[in-house]
């Protein structure tokens, strides 16, 4: 599987219990990408996502493939996950003030400060 083309999906609307392009969440998103472009079913909650599969270290980055799930929490279990696109990018439905976007990792953790990443999971 490769995620080749899935950035046309950026600016799809964000849809709270949403998970199709005509609309998602931050789950919803991962899980109809996951499942379009590795054909894979995961959870469908973030809390879910964000327990399940294989772990990869949060903190070995080179260990990280395209496809894999990046877990946020604000402190109280996971509130958030992303998608990982490869060289330090995530793509994720955000809120629906951003909607579906395209970040750097890095970047996604400081403009966000209230959110940290708290788990790397693989399903494909």
């Amino acid at each position: 599987g490769s995620l080749a083309g899935i950035t046309k999906y950026v600016d799809v609307s964000y849809v709270s219990g949403g998970n199709t392009p005509s609309g998602w969440d931050c789950s919803g998103f991962t899980q109809w990408a996951l499942k379009n472009y590795y054909g894979v079913s995961i959870p469908r909650t973030a809390a879910a996502q964000g327990s399940g599969g294989t772990a990869i270290s949060k903190s070995n980055r080179s260990a990280w493939q395209p496809g894999d799930i990046l877990a946020y929490s604000n402190g109280s279990g996971i509130s958030h996950v992303a998608l990982y696109l490869g060289n330090g990018q995530i793509m994720h439905a955000l809120n629906s003030k951003y909607d579906t976007i395209v970040q750097g990792v890095d970047y996604y953790e400081s403009w966000d400060s209230g959110n940290y990443l708290v788990a790397v999971r693989r399903y494909h």
